[in-house]
């Protein structure tokens, strides 16, 4: 029968929650002043909990019954609401959150797990909770915050010790993640929806779906169960990983290059040195950002290995050839020094793919990246110099599925693929371009200089429908840029840039 509905307040006490030992709650079914103790779901297999604020979705996927759930008021502040999901994890209980929305679910949800003890936190004037239903007993937490006497203890130790992984990310809800904990999860925080995103949540998800199986991940922003299960088996398979750790570039790290080519100091900051010194100078420069950033800082190279020409040269395309022996020495410098390195194609009047295929051995390293420069890429008729280049998402989208290929047969991380603009015309059809996969991370670098109100325009410009799932790159140019943005003002721009590079 569902429950009758009425209103409870938090008693009157300071904020602070007294430490519960977890001994208080485990080896018994039938503690003390409750009920039967709170029982996990036995196996949850790989699972997606959608987008859960009333955390009922949570307690339904991972409880199967639970004596004593915490009851979090929606009105309650985050002090409360770490208090409330503090003492479901000690506990081993559910915890939900009341608001009108959400009072028929949570009226179900006690009824499914036979709940007989509320503890409630903070004020709810929302009808799901009654005092005078039988069998139920409220109390409203009082002073001190302490687990009140005569609620129920939750899961006992044995099922403490469960085998199950579950993943959260920043906007994961608070209280599916505590009912994760309460339930015997390990609860592994991630930087992006996707358990490939770091070290600890590779090597937790991959052994857990090799033994009993039980990966949860927290929102709706992981994709289908089917996604997940893909991801982990593909983490699984892949060798290597990315500096800063994991193997999904964006977000988890933030790219600070120097671009430049290997042998032509004029054409940028990176080769004004040897490589060593040059990877000594980006170093530098990526920390000066680090005091800006809550993700890793990763010095890198951008290597211009095809350069545009005003001359057609032998072949006719306006575009010259680094030799891959004279680039290796610089990526394996900075990958070396725990960097990235990204080699950057300027393709005259020979489609992108034509030349990123010359460069196959030196995207097989995992820490190689591809950038793509649409202003260099001429029409039959057009000459660098003269006029801006552009390229059909089509044709970037043929370098993607190439990318693709190489990653998967390599068991590569994922790859970068950056493409630069500064006008909308240099990509044409960017509606149909491809927004990343598993194994493409896709990034549009807006490289524009001059007046700092000009680059901002020309930022803003560019990002217009832009799919959220592209990151962003931004260049600072030291010579031309009026003035150039230090590294706390570039990091302040909005939306914060993934990659700066400096020219």
């Amino acid at each position: 029968m569902p429950l009758s509905r009425r209103k409870f307040l938090l008693g009157a006490g300071a904020l602070t929650l007294a430490a519960v030992p977890l001994s208080a709650c485990a080896g018994n079914d039938s503690p003390d002043g409750g009920d039967e103790a709170a029982r996990p779901v036995a196996d949850t297999g790989v699972t997606v909990v959608p987008d859960d604020p009333s955390g009922t979705a949570t307690s339904r996927s991972l409880f199967a019954t639970a004596g004593t759930v915490v009851l979090v008021a929606a009105s309650a502040t985050d002090e409360q609401m770490t208090v409330g999901c503090d003492l479901a994890r000690d506990h081993g209980v559910p915890v939900l959150v009341d608001s009108p929305e959400s009072s028929g679910d949570i009226s179900e949800e006690l009824d499914r797990l036979g709940v007989t003890e509320i503890v409630v936190v903070g004020d709810t004037d929302t009808p799901a909770v009654p005092r005078d239903a039988d069998g139920l007993s409220v109390h409203p937490l009082g002073s001190g915050n302490s687990w009140p006497g005569e609620a129920a203890a939750g899961v006992n130790g044995d099922d403490r010790d469960r085998s199950g992984v579950a993943l959260a990310v920043p906007g994961s809800s608070p209280a599916s993640a505590a009912t994760a904990a309460a339930g015997g999860f390990t609860l592994v925080q991630v930087t992006a929806a996707d358990p490939r995103s770091t070290d600890e949540s590779i090597d937790a998800s991959v052994a857990e779906l090799r033994g009993a199986g039980n990966v949860v991940a927290l929102g709706g922003a992981f994709g289908s169960t089917d996604v997940l299960r893909r991801r982990i088996e593909l983490a699984g398979t892949v060798e290597g990983r990315l500096p800063g750790g994991g193997q999904v570039m964006f977000p988890g790290r933030k790219i600070i290059a120097l671009y430049g080519h290997a042998n032509e100091p004029l054409l940028g900051v990176m080769g004004e040195q040897p490589p060593q010194d040059a990877v000594a100078r980006a170093q530098r420069l990526a920390g000066e950002y680090e005091p800006t950033s809550d993700v890793p800082v990763i010095p890198s190279f951008e290597i211009i290995v095809t350069v545009a020409a005003e001359e057609p040269g032998p072949s006719g395309n306006y575009s010259n050839y680094s030799d891959p022996a004279d680039v290796r020495p610089w990526i394996d410098a900075i990958v070396g020094a725990g960097g990235y390195a990204i080699i950057d194609i300027q393709p005259g009047r020979e489609t992108l793919l034509q030349q990123v295929q010359h460069y196959a051995d030196l995207l097989k390293n995992p820490g190689v990246g591809l950038a793509l420069d649409p202003e260099w890429r001429l029409g039959p008729d057009d000459q660098p110099m003269v006029e801006v280049g552009h390229v059909d998402a089509a044709e970037i989208n043929e370098v993607a599925e190439w990318l693709e290929g190489l990653v998967v047969a390599e068991r590569l991380p994922q790859k970068l693929l950056m493409i630069h603009q500064f006008q909308l015309q240099m990509i044409r059809n960017r509606e149909d371009m491809v927004t990343g996969t598993d194994n493409v991370a896709v990034a549009v670098h807006c490289d524009g200089h001059g007046p700092q109100g000009v680059k901002m325009e020309t930022w803003n410009v560019v990002r217009q429908g832009l799919d959220p799932a592209i990151a962003l790159g931004w260049k600072n140019f030291i010579d031309e840029d009026e003035p150039m943005l230090d590294p706390a003002q570039t990091a302040a721009v909005e939306p914060t840039p993934d990659i700066v590079s400096y020219q």
